[in-house]
């Protein structure tokens, strides 16, 4: 709840997790966005975006690494996604993971 910002470093609500609080408190999940998606969805995704992680210096934005990566690939299977993926903390990185995955999956040898 911290790393997507919903609490504080504190364990207290930010204005994002009192704006779900106040959400659930009033079942008003109503899908009044741009997106058509319920509220609370919206919440996550918005939240989604603006989480990021300092990796020595360089700020990564998992969920937006994670977007792009779907859309070079088509899907990330559970492996993939929880030990290649961390890996990408650049553009460069990244790239050569996507082509390492592309490579795997049409069983290429790698030597």
């Amino acid at each position: 709840m911290v790393d997507i910002g919903l609490l504080d470093g504190e364990r207290n609500l930010t204005e994002a997790g009192r704006a779900l609080l106040e959400m659930s408190s009033k079942n008003d999940f109503a899908s009044d966005n741009i997106l058509e998606i319920p509220k609370d969805s919206y919440l996550y995704l918005r939240q989604m975006l603006k989480a990021v992680i300092n990796v020595d210096g360089l700020i990564v934005r998992p969920f937006v690494v994670f977007l792009y990566a779907e859309a070079k690939l088509g899907y990330t299977t559970y492996e993939e996604f929880t030990y290649l993926l961390p890996l990408c903390i650049d553009f460069n990185t990244t790239k050569q993971i996507i082509d390492f995955i592309k490579t795997y999956r049409n069983g290429k040898n790698f030597s």
